[in-house]
């Protein structure tokens, strides 16, 4: 992105303080964390603009917020921030932002502060980041219509800019136009004036300046999926279905026990043993790929945030310069093997051949009888195992209809028809959905919870199915071979 010229203004105060602001006093009782000098040194020395006057900092705390307007009045602000920081430049933003990630101080990042429910008072003190010296526009496109623009431009300087300059407009026109900055809007999803024309904030940016360290998650469950042997993914199903239902809670204790690295490490190595294919595509190729990424992104220093689970692999990955896998090899989806694709399509096809040859060689009723007879055998198991479910009666003329069809096509199986047509006809109430953790695991209960109830309209007629479709398919090519 261009480096935009910096341009005027600064926040809007919505009302004096009483006195002098210098001596303004934090009306909120929150704990605050407060800033020693050594902070405040290293503060200094990642951005140019730290600012520790009592007046400036009481000012900047505080934002359109009707309740503290009252406090005005009586020299009082919501909060009082630790420090006031202007950065120049993302290289220091990134700068505060580490220092204060490292000492453990709170950051409350504000703009124009034309908030109206103190959505920039910095409760807990720390660190306030003014983003408005951030400010400019930068490369104008004329003919897309796209323009650069720093996250702390104010409304009203933005749009006279590209009038005056570029006979263009933003299209974005919320009440508080000359009070918020391009960056608020964004934040808080703005709105207002003109939007039914050029549409919201979402609908006008075009794209964001960020830098992505992790694959694409639907590509890391897929490799998972696909590396995983099919006798462990059974496994792995039956442990995911039993987490959904899984009572049990976990305390603050036992969560900062889970953070520890040993226990993390002690962690990844059952998690390994119990599934190694899962351990190598969710863990050890996440921290190749994201220490490959943090290693190549612009910059001579680089904030990356990851999780505890990779900390230990991408810190060893860097450390030794250990060289990865190339990225289109990390990001590669293996296909599944055919022959299963063959197995799930071929023995569909062969039942429709069987028949139709069965026509040519035996005749069109015996062809017939056998199509009946695929209905039948098919059909009633199916109606059969949705009655146990004790499903609305719709659902299980639905089962009988449309098993014969779903058992000759490899990716459709009819509970995907009979789970939607009871949760249509019979939708599950709140109440059930909140005690269906308990209702698991307790049968008695299966058939009462109607959400339950839709699991077995789901479950129940597959089986039944499956053995019809076998005695079926026996007969249709029995009959071709007589």
């Amino acid at each position: 992105m261009t480096d935009p010229t910096p341009t005027p203004g600064s926040p809007t105060a919505p009302i004096a303080i009483a006195g002098d602001a210098a001596s303004a006093t934090a009306h909120l009782t929150a704990p605050i964390v407060l800033l020693d000098d050594a902070f405040l040194g290293r503060l200094g020395e990642v951005c140019a603009d730290v600012r520790l006057d009592p007046g400036e900092r009481a000012e900047a705390s505080r934002d359109w917020w009707p309740l503290a307007m009252v406090w005005a009045t009586e020299g009082q602000v919501g909060q009082v921030a630790g420090a006031l920081v202007r950065p120049a430049s993302v290289t220091e933003v990134a700068g505060v932002l580490r220092l204060c990630n490292e000492a453990r101080v709170p950051v409350t990042p504000a703009g124009g502060r034309s908030s109206v429910v103190g959505g920039t008072v910095p409760v807990h003190g720390g660190v306030l980041l003014d983003l408005t010296a951030l400010s400019g526009i930068g490369e104008v496109d004329a003919t897309s219509g796209i323009v650069e623009v720093a996250a702390g431009t104010f409304g009203d300087t933005f749009e006279a800019e590209l009038q005056a300059t570029h006979g263009l407009t933003v299209g974005h026109w919320p009440q508080s136009m000359a009070l918020s900055t391009v960056g608020g809007w964004i934040a808080c999803r703005g709105a207002g004036q003109l939007s039914n024309r050029y549409g919201k904030i979402e609908d006008i940016v075009v794209g964001l300046e960020v830098v992505l360290a992790d694959r694409d998650v639907k590509v890391t469950l897929k490799r998972a999926w696909a590396c995983t042997p099919w006798y462990r993914k059974f496994k792995l199903l039956g442990g995911l279905l039993e987490s959904v239902f899984d009572r049990s809670e976990v305390s603050e204790e036992q969560l900062r026990e889970i953070r520890e690295q040993d226990t993390l490490s002690a962690l990844m190595n059952d998690f390994g043993k119990t599934f190694p294919e899962l351990k190598k595509v969710l863990i050890s190729e996440r921290d190749q790929f994201l220490a490959e990424r943090i290693r190549s992104a612009p910059g001579q220093k680089v904030v990356a945030v990851v999780g505890a689970g990779h900390l230990q692999g991408i810190q060893s990955i860097l450390e030794s310069n250990e060289a990865v896998p190339a990225e289109s090899e990390l990001t590669h989806i293996p296909p599944p093997h055919p022959v299963w694709a063959w197995i799930g399509w071929g023995i569909p096809a062969l039942l429709v051949l069987s028949l139709v040859l069965t026509v040519y060689l035996k005749g069109f009723e015996v062809a017939a009888d056998n199509a009946l007879y695929w209905v039948l055998i098919t059909g009633a198991p199916a109606a059969f195992g949705t009655a146990l479910a004790l499903a609305h009666p719709f659902t299980i003329l639905v089962a009988f209809v449309m098993a014969p069809l779903t058992t000759l096509h490899p990716l459709i199986g009819v509970g995907f028809f009979t789970a939607l047509t009871q949760a249509y006809w019979m939708p599950p109430r709140v109440h059930e959905m909140e005690s269906v953790a308990e209702d698991f695991w307790k049968p008695s209960r299966w058939w009462k919870n109607r959400l339950t109830r839709v699991f077995l309209a789901f479950l129940l007629p597959g089986l039944p199915t499956t053995v019809g479709s076998i005695m079926g398919g026996w007969k249709i090519f029995s009959t071709l071979a007589q």
